[in-house]
């Protein structure tokens, strides 16, 4: 429950209650089959899901050139993946992260924090020369056996790396290499799935159409993940919208 806001937040959940449609809840990238869905208000929201089943070698396998090739060159560079403590310094991820929202217009972490603060986290590192280049933030669902990514961040966009045409490369190949070691990593913990964080299907933004070329070099399934939202929360947002456009 997001006691700030009174509104139940559910995630990564198979399962609607039937209280839930009558109290102010969220229900957020939801994957049942439910009759209940029809009695909530759905956004829209897709994703690709990435088979771990097969061994990291078939993985890798299955993966577009751009991916293979950028894996492979990052294998021949000192870079160096792992899990991040972020009760030893979560000021220090904290920081990294805010910095590369900000360079996206993005909103910064601590808001998704205060939407999330329930999730188990996983927190995975790229370092290059010693040097933390790449951080991906997951959450966990251990009933279906999935590690969902929430945010992917680098240094790519600092200012001071935009006119060093080399480590761009190398934070680019990181990237890369970071999202294959994840997976490895996943699937030793025993998970079946990998979800790459969301899929912009049929946009017209260009950055997001990058993003998407991006995902589609790790191949992978695209599923309906959908957000809803009950109805007593819905009209009470529209309401109280329509009341302060009015006050002004």
């Amino acid at each position: 429950m997001n006691k700030k806001n009174f509104i139940k937040i559910n995630f990564h959940k198979n399962k609607i209650y039937i209280k839930d449609l009558f109290i102010f809840s969220r229900y957020l990238q939801f994957h049942g089959e439910e009759w209940k869905t029809y009695f909530m208000k759905k956004y829209n929201y897709f994703t690709k899901i990435i088979d771990l089943k097969r061994d990291c070698k078939n993985i890798k396998k299955s993966f577009g050139k751009s991916a293979k090739n950028q894996i492979n060159r990052a294998k021949k560079l000192p870079i160096k993946c792992g899990i991040y403590d972020l009760e030893q310094n979560f000021k220090f991820y904290k920081y990294f992260i805010d910095r590369f929202a900000k360079n996206k217009n993005r909103n910064f972490l601590s808001y998704d924090e205060n939407l999330n603060n329930d999730l188990k986290k996983v927190i995975t590192f790229a370092k290059y020369e010693n040097q933390t280049i790449v951080f991906h933030t997951y959450t966990v669902d251990y009933e279906s056996k999935t590690a969902i990514l929430l945010h992917s961040a680098s240094k790519i966009r600092e200012k001071n790396i935009q006119n060093d045409k080399k480590l761009k490369r190398v934070i680019g190949y990181a990237n890369r290499y970071l999202h294959y070691w994840d997976m490895c990593y996943f699937k030793k913990m025993g998970f079946k799935k990998y979800d790459i964080g969301g899929y912009a299907v049929d946009t017209e933004d260009e950055e997001l159409k990058k993003i998407n070329i991006f995902k589609n070099d790790f191949r992978g399934i695209m599923i309906d993940k959908s957000h809803y939202e009950s109805y007593p929360l819905y009209f009470s947002r529209k309401i109280y919208h329509i009341l302060k456009r009015k006050s002004v």
